[in-house]
């Protein structure tokens, strides 16, 4: 469930404890996540000094002088540090798939449904750019000065696609979900269903302020906690307190205070109001 601002306060969270500390003594569980750290991933990582921790889309990256190791959360993905060693394999820490330490700290991964996964790539030389040498197509940052009106417009004019489903697919905007593709296409008064190649430069427009307005205050509310979402410190987010559409089947709009609708959009629930959003 994490989309971009979860993931982002996960990643400003963490790089107190992971920010020029040394890796060592990985562990990593037999029961597979989508993808998991080999023998061999653990041992490269061993002993080595993390440089950064950014996020990109919807992974934490951890920037090591050899290698990037990136967290992604799936559904149920989540992520602990604690300055003791816990028994793993207490009933009370169900679901842990890895544990490393960074400097004195230890640090736990768990994920109850395994739809999230670890990932290890080896730098070429140590100041390798990200985006040229790890192999992971990914989108646009929809936060970055580049993500405006002429990106959106030149990107979207061949795609007979729902212009939701399009937010939501990782390309060529990264990072959005469909909580904040719901509630950034009722900011701007778009239909979720709306054909993405019928919206004008006006729509689109409205539609880039709204990404980033809705992205930046989740952020600042440390994101939102619809069931499994929590900060490293166990936290949940509030910004669900603010949500104007996502979740609110059968509600009055706030704004025309008409019934609000759901339509069901490449399986996904689609949050909105028929008299505000227009197609």
């Amino acid at each position: 469930m994490p989309e971009l601002p979860e993931v982002e306060v996960i990643t400003n969270s963490l790089k107190p404890f992971l920010e020029n500390q040394k890796l060592s003594n990985f562990w990593t569980s037999s029961k597979r996540l989508r993808s998991q750290l080999s023998k061999q991933d653990c041992q490269a990582l061993t002993e080595r000094r993390v440089v950064r921790v950014f996020r990109r889309a919807k992974f934490v990256v951890v920037e090591l002088e050899n290698a990037w190791m990136l967290i992604h959360f799936g559904m149920t993905g989540k992520i602990f540090v604690s300055e003791e060693e816990k028994e793993i394999f207490l009933n009370k820490i169900k679901h842990i798939h890895c544990m490393f330490k960074a400097g004195p700290y230890y640090i736990y991964f768990q994920d109850v449904r395994r739809f999230g996964g670890l990932y290890y790539f080896g730098k070429e030389v140590s100041d390798s750019d990200f985006d040229t040498q790890v192999p992971l197509k990914l989108g646009m940052e929809p936060l970055s000065e580049n993500f405006n009106c002429e990106f959106l417009y030149s990107k979207t004019r061949n795609i007979n696609q729902s212009i939701k489903s399009w937010l939501m697919s990782g390309y060529p905007i990264a990072g959005i979900g469909n909580i904040y593709a719901s509630e950034a296409l009722f900011r701007a008064g778009i239909r979720p269903n709306s054909k993405t190649k019928s919206l004008g430069i006006t729509r689109l427009s409205r539609l880039v302020s709204a990404i980033k307005y809705v992205l930046i205050e989740a952020i600042r509310a440390g994101g939102s906690t619809i069931k499994d979402y929590s900060s490293i410190n166990g936290q949940p987010g509030e910004y669900s307190k603010k949500h104007l559409v996502y979740g609110k089947k059968n509600e009055l709009c706030l704004v025309c205070l008409k019934t609000l609708s759901i339509k069901y959009i490449s399986q996904r629930s689609s949050f909105y109001c028929k008299e505000c959003q227009k197609n």
